[in-house]
C-alpha cells in the first residue's frame, strides 16, 4: 500500500506520518519524510523562493524514493510531487513567476503520473497556528493559498482524498480507519 499525505507547512504532515507508521510497524512500513526540509537546508531555495533547480531536485529525490520502495508493502510519503505543484501554482497568483509556466505544466503532468502510483491521499488541512521554526515561511494568507492549490489540483484531476480533521490523535484514528477499509 502506498500512502500519500498531502498539505500545506505546518499542518501536522510528518506527526500523522510518524504515529500511522508506529501503528502499522508489523508491516514494516518505510516513511519518506523531510524532503523540503532537508533541501532546504542544503541551500535550495523552496516555498516562495522556489526555483525550477530546486523542482528539479525535489521531484528527483521523492521519484528515486518512491521507485526505491516500489516493492515494500507499505510507503508512506509526507510528500509528493502535488506539494511543489501547489507552491508553484501559488506563487505564480501572487506573482512571484521564478518558474515558467511551460515547467509548472511538465510539473503538474509528472504529479498526474506519480498520483497513480499511490492507493490513498490523504489531505491534512490548516487547523492550527503554524509552530515557527525558522525554515518554513510563516505567513498564513501563504499557508491558505498553498492548501487551497492542493485542493484545486486534486478536484480538477477527480483524485480520490480524506481530508482527515481534529486532534493529531483524531487524524491518526480517521487515517488508520481508511487504511484498514483499503485492506
Amino acid at each position: 500500500m502506498r500512502i500519500a499525505i498531502a498539505g500545506s507547512h505546518g499542518v501536522g504532515k510528518t506527526t500523522l506520518g510518524m504515529h500511522l507508521c508506529e501503528h502499522l510497524k508489523y508491516a514494516n512500513p518505510v516513511f519518506h519524510s523531510n524532503l523540503a526540509r532537508n533541501l532546504i537546508e542544503e541551500g535550495y531555495p523552496l516555498n516562495m523562493d522556489a526555483t525550477e533547480a530546486s523542482y528539479v531536485q525535489y521531484i528527483t529525490r521523492q521519484l528515486d524514493a518512491e521507485r526505491l520502495y516500489k516493492d515494500h508493502t507499505i510507503f508512506v510519503s509526507d510528500r509528493t510531487i502535488l506539494d511543489p505543484l501547489a507552491y508553484a501554482h501559488a506563487n505564480i497568483n501572487r506573482g512571484i513567476e521564478l518558474v515558467s509556466p511551460p515547467f509548472v505544466k511538465m510539473m503538474e503532468s509528472i504529479w498526474l503520473l506519480e498520483s497513480n502510483e499511490y492507493d490513498l491521499y490523504i489531505l491534512v488541512p490548516i487547523e492550527f497556528p503554524m509552530p515557527v521554526d525558522g525554515i518554513r515561511p510563516n505567513d498564513e494568507s501563504y499557508r491558505c493559498a498553498v492548501e487551497s492549490q492542493m485542493i484545486r489540483l486534486l478536484h480538477k484531476y477527480n483524485i480520490n482524498y480524506l481530508r482527515v480533521t481534529g486532534r493529531p490523535e483524531e487524524r491518526l484514528h480517521q487515517t488508520i480507519t481508511a487504511v484498514q477499509r483499503y485492506k
